[in-house]
């Protein structure tokens, strides 16, 4: 009834009734006493409002005709039927984000355009729920074919590419993607498409344009010499004087070196200080001797010198490279003390070889930022346009060919970028008419412009904040869509509308910190997992042969040394994967509720659940900004339900044995996964046990191959870590039990989400969350173990498999002690609740006043 009577009309008057109240908001808007005249407002501000009250009007106006002439409201009508009225909504919302990127407009006028902004995207977003209410959804159809090798292609050249080392200051400049731009391209662009659609990757236009970037990119690192200064660094007086150089990642790329300087250090932690994530370390009493060397090449009235702070000892020397003669240079404090005197007393030299040494000592503020100063004052950073080489020949080139050079970085960069966006649109354009995505999608997929012009004008508190809020509105907004009009498979839609948007949130919050390092407290799982990942790149010792390994976590501290390894020091890369890992297990949560038919809205629903709890005030923090294991392992293991529901037994093997690796406590639960290959067991007691016997019994094979994968890493790195180094560690020092209340203590540990102490805290702090967290574990647990004990004719619908795998890892937790960081330990409980409670629910509805069990599979 609804659906037939709402019309265009009734569109149009809530659109001007939403123009008059962003009038009324735009006016109340805190004034300015300046424009006392004008009531405290300023001219813009009051055409602002004559413009939202004028389009109000004329909407009136526009409805007072569709009320009045049918051949009128016929034609309005036949408009908003078609597929372009919704696509050019979401090109007009797209246009108006993209613009305020672009422009970059400032706070104050935002907040006094924030009305009419969200008068815009409200109608917006009306007109595109209209169109999924009057017109019929596509139905959805198969992807086209692809072939992987092409895709497999594209990723190479494109991670080539960004790999090679490029001359000047190139914004994409290689090994470590440690700026902005490749940090968009590689964490956010480039994934996101392989995760929406692995076709796009394949396309053509994708395939050659990648292949034509790592063509130039590839000519040009092999053409020019290496660009920055050298830099050696020495963690004590004793090793400077005998020579020790302190490895840092980068020194995989440049041996000898700790690293090579292309900006400036402009705060502490962007100096190479990598080494203080070390057992035993002060920071307050740190020393780091800095050594500097590179050849530079300058104009003839252009002068070198050294900005400062935080300094105990310093030299610059210049030497001339054609009598050898070496002059001394000058380090400032200040931007102040560049004047014509200073000018008149530095060195006059063109293409000098630098040598720098620095000490630091403390935890003081350090700073170094070498500057060319000219006679009339003026200063530029000595590392940009061509000034600072590695080798003698960069020195060689004129002003002119650097102006050149720099141009064509500057196209390489920007053809890097079209790439990465290239394949995620192309990506998003495939799902669109597949009918994967509708315009729901996309309208609310812009919104990550918004949000990244915000992670540029908001603090780091103020944009975390919004993530919670964000979420929650988007995935509000999908759910409405999908029960105006549902949809088979929502996962995908979910990663689009919601996924996309949360990170980049993500995102921004860490593209300011791209090359700082992060201290880490002693003692904690992600300092150890620091410590251990830089011992393995920075010593040699791969196999981990010369330490004391944690075989429990295996693979934790390799990815976490690739990630620095790829991205620079700063721990910016493992923190995004941690989002990445949220929003890809709140999308396969909706895979896995589809997939068993539950309704869209709801499967979007508890994917979003799951994404607004985990960055609530409870799991935020252990979540997504430390360096914990659980972000992938429990992605990992809803992977594992999600594939063995598909019947893809390889594929779960492989996963399986990754899992274990990563979180060895997670085997038992990851082989209970292997009982949803079987279909939904139905019937009384006896009925479904017999059932899933006789299963177990005929595929035995799947259960050995499943069992022994899951066994034999673990088992086989014990015998070798147990043979080579008798300090191992097969499992923490602090999660042994000692008595058996311990083991009822852990599991109310994590069936809570902490202590009794902890949860009273919590609640005082954020007592929403807390009560929200506490019920769906409580409820999830009940619904999935009750239908193990209780087959009623209304029970039979349930499917006791999700109180195998609670029981699982309730058996894992009797085995290991939670300790710490809670609600750490209920990580891996809270999807499997999710789930549960969103499966059973809907089936005990469906079976209410005595109808017999829905045939779900």
């Amino acid at each position: 009834m609804f659906r037939q009577r709402l019309t265009i009309r009734h569109l149009v008057l809530l659109t001007a009734f939403e123009g008059v109240i962003a009038a009324f908001l735009t006016f109340f808007i805190a004034a300015d006493p300046k424009n006392a005249v004008l009531l405290g407002r300023s001219p813009s501000r009051w055409l602002t409002i004559l413009a939202l009250l004028g389009a109000a009007l004329f909407l009136v106006i526009v409805a007072d005709r569709l009320r009045r002439s049918p051949a009128f409201f016929a034609r309005m009508a036949a408009l908003t039927g078609k597929p372009i009225f919704a696509l050019a909504t979401v090109g007009i919302n797209g246009l108006v984000f993209a613009a305020i990127v672009v422009l970059d407009l400032p706070m104050d006028l935002m907040t006094r355009l924030s009305p009419a902004l969200t008068w815009l995207w409200l109608g917006g977003l009306q007109a595109v729920l209209f169109d999924l209410i009057k017109n019929s959804r596509r139905p959805a159809d198969d992807l086209p074919h692809a072939r992987g090798w092409q895709a497999v292609v594209t990723v190479c050249a494109i991670l080539a590419a960004a790999a090679l080392p490029m001359p000047l200051q190139a914004q994409a400049n290689g090994l470590p993607w440690d700026t902005p731009l490749e940090f968009i391209g590689l964490v956010f662009l480039l994934p996101a498409a392989l995760i929406l659609d692995w076709r796009a990757l394949a396309n053509r236009l994708v395939l050659y344009a990648a292949l034509i970037l790592l063509l130039a990119r590839a000519v040009m690192a092999l053409a020019l010499p290496p660009v920055g200064l050298e830099v050696r660094a020495y963690a004590s007086p004793q090793d400077r004087q005998a020579g020790r150089v302190v490895r840092s990642y980068e020194s995989v790329f440049h041996p000898g070196l700790t690293s090579v300087m292309t900006r400036k250090y402009g705060v502490t932690r962007e100096f190479p200080l990598e080494f203080i994530n070390q057992d035993q370390y002060q920071v307050d009493s740190l020393w780091l001797g800095l050594d500097l060397s590179g050849y530079l090449a300058l104009e003839p009235d252009e002068r070198v010198v050294f900005l400062v702070l935080g300094d105990r000892q310093a030299r610059v020397t210049l030497v001339d490279r054609v009598t050898g003669e070496r002059m001394p240079g000058r380090t400032i404090r200040s931007i102040d003390e560049i004047t014509p005197e200073l000018y008149q007393g530095l060195p006059a030299l063109v293409d000098p070889y630098l040598q720098a040494s620095f000490t630091f000592i403390g935890d003081d503020f350090f700073q170094v930022r070498p500057l060319v100063i000219t006679p009339d004052g003026a200063h530029s950073l000595l590392l940009e346009s061509g000034r600072a080489w590695r080798a003698a020949s960069g020195a060689l080139y004129s002003a002119v060919q650097l102006e050149r050079l720099g141009v064509l970085s500057i196209l390489l960069d920007r053809l890097f970028l079209l790439v990465c966006l290239g394949a995620l649109a192309v990506a998003l354009a495939g799902l669109y008419r597949a009918g994967r995505i509708d315009p729901l999608d996309l309208y609310l997929s812009a919104g990550a412009l918004l949000v990244f012009w915000a992670a540029n004008n908001l603090g780091r508190d103020q944009l975390a904040s919004l993530f919670q809020p964000v979420v929650m509105a988007l995935v509000v907004i999908r759910v409405a869509g999908l029960w105006l009009a549902p949809a088979p498979r929502p996962a995908r839609q979910f990663w689009v509308s919601v996924g996309l948007v949360a990170w980049v949130l993500f995102l921004g919050l860490y593209l300011p910190y791209l090359r700082e390092v992060e201290i880490f407290p002693h003692g904690e799982d992600n300092f150890r997992s620091q410590v251990i990942a830089r011992y393995i790149f920075t010593s040699g010792d791969f196999l981990q042969l010369r330490s004391q390994p944690l075989v429990y976590k295996f693979l934790h501290p390799y990815l976490v040394g690739i990630l620095h390894l790829l991205f620079g020091q700063s721990p910016a890369a493992q923190h995004v994967l941690n989002a990445i890992c949220g929003v890809l297990t709140g999308g396969w949560l909706v895979a896995i509720l589809s997939k068993r038919q539950i309704p869209g809205a709801l499967a979007v629903a508890a994917g979003g659940l799951w994404l607004v709890i985990v960055s609530g005030f409870a799991f935020n923090t252990f979540y997504f900004r430390f360096g914990l294991i659980e972000p992938l392992a429990v992605a990992l293991l809803i992977l594992l339900i999600l594939l063995a529901i598909e019947r893809k037994f390889i594929a779960l093997v492989v996963t399986g044995m990754f899992l274990t690796l990563l979180r060895l406590d997670y085997a038992i639960i990851g082989f209970a996964t292997l009982w949803f290959m079987l279909d939904q067991p139905m019937g009384d007691f006896a009925t479904v046990w017999r059932g899933m016997l006789a299963w177990t019994a005929h595929n035995w094979r799947k259960v050995v191959v499943m069992a022994a994968s899951l066994a034999v890493l673990p088992l086989g790195l014990t015998a070798l870590y147990r043979l080579l180094e008798p300090l191992h560690q097969l499992r923490a020092f602090d999660t042994r039990h000692d008595s058996l209340r311990s083991v009822f203590l852990a599991w109310f540990r994590v069936l809570t989400g902490g202590s009794a102490e902890e949860v009273r805290t919590r609640f005082t702090q954020a007592p929403l969350d807390t009560v929200a967290i506490i019920l769906i574990l409580y409820l999830g647990v009940v619904v999935a173990l009750l239908p193990l004990v209780v087959r009623t004719q209304r029970m039979r619908a349930l499917d006791l498999r999700w109180g195998i795998l609670v029981a699982a890892l309730f058996l894992t937790y009797a085995l290991v002690r939670p300790t710490g960081y809670a609600p750490r330990f209920s990580t891996p409980l809270l999807p499997l609740a999710i789930l549960a409670l969103f499966d059973s629910l809907p089936r005990l509805a469906r079976t209410r006043g005595g109808a017999p069990p829905p045939n779900f599979q």
